[in-house]
């Protein structure tokens, strides 16, 4: 193995980058290795296929990012079709998986669930409310049983239907999955735990379809700030918990030959 797990991330638009995800992974010890999917860069079949075996490293852990786009939306964005298959293959093995916002709708998308648009974006700030199931919350939010907590959200795409065998775990009066999880190990978050003011103005700048839609005010710059400090306590800590069960399950694979 490498001196540092190793995490593959995916970017699915240019103002989408792992940002805070980036920062904290590294913190607690991990590599994070970005592929520029909507740049053209070629994406594996396989997770392995990344990885220098004559250096013993391994992938980790794998995220897909956030994006402006639908995960519908394969004809205009053919690498979609790449990334969803590259998400069968990764929790086929085992590799814990994470979306965020657009991945999350790709992860449920890739294992047969529906996404659609709403009739109403979500953007800004909102709370999301954790269900009562104590053994779904266990890994990564233990004792978060009922609790309600600050999101930032920035999506009008919805998770209408989980995958088969899939829990959820948090939602919000628009979107009923703002978190779930599929094998125990996996998990998409609807919300963005990645982003903070610099990103925020950036999607401010350049208007997706869902900022325009909204009703939202044309500065939620400084609403972000106002919570960012709360909205780092409660997620970071998370993104930890998820550091903690990607090496869990690293240390439970085979040895490499």
């Amino acid at each position: 193995m490498s001196v540092s797990p190793i995490i593959i991330a995916i970017q699915n638009g240019p103002a989408a980058p792992i940002n805070l995800l980036g920062k904290w992974l590294t913190e607690f010890g991990f590599e994070v290795r970005i592929l520029h999917a909507y740049t053209g860069q070629p994406l594996p079949k396989n997770l392995s296929e990344l990885m220098d075996s004559d250096k013993g490293e391994i992938c980790a852990g794998f995220i897909c990012l956030g994006g402006s786009i639908s995960v519908n939306d394969e004809k205009e964005n053919p690498w979609l079709i790449t990334e969803k298959a590259l998400i069968r293959s990764s929790v086929a093995q085992n590799i814990p998986t994470l979306g965020i916002c657009l991945g999350a709708q790709l992860l449920a998308s890739s294992l047969g669930g529906t996404v659609e648009q709403g009739s109403q974006p979500e953007i800004g700030i909102y709370p999301i409310t954790f269900s009562n199931n104590s053994s779904a919350n266990a890994d990564l939010f233990p004792g978060f049983e009922g609790a309600s907590l600050p999101s930032l959200q920035w999506h009008e795409d919805f998770i209408t239907q989980l995958p088969p065998d899939s829990i959820s775990i948090a939602s919000s009066p628009l979107a009923p999955h703002q978190i779930f999880s599929t094998g125990g190990i996996h998990y998409g978050f609807q919300f963005h735990p990645e982003a903070d003011s610099t990103i925020v103005s950036i999607w401010e700048r350049k208007a997706d379809q869902a900022y325009q839609r909204s009703n939202q005010p044309k500065d939620l710059v400084a609403t972000v700030n106002e919570n960012m400090e709360a909205l780092q306590a409660t997620w970071k800590p998370v993104i930890k918990r998820w550091g903690d069960l990607v090496m869990q399950q690293l240390s439970l694979r085979p040895e490499q030959p």
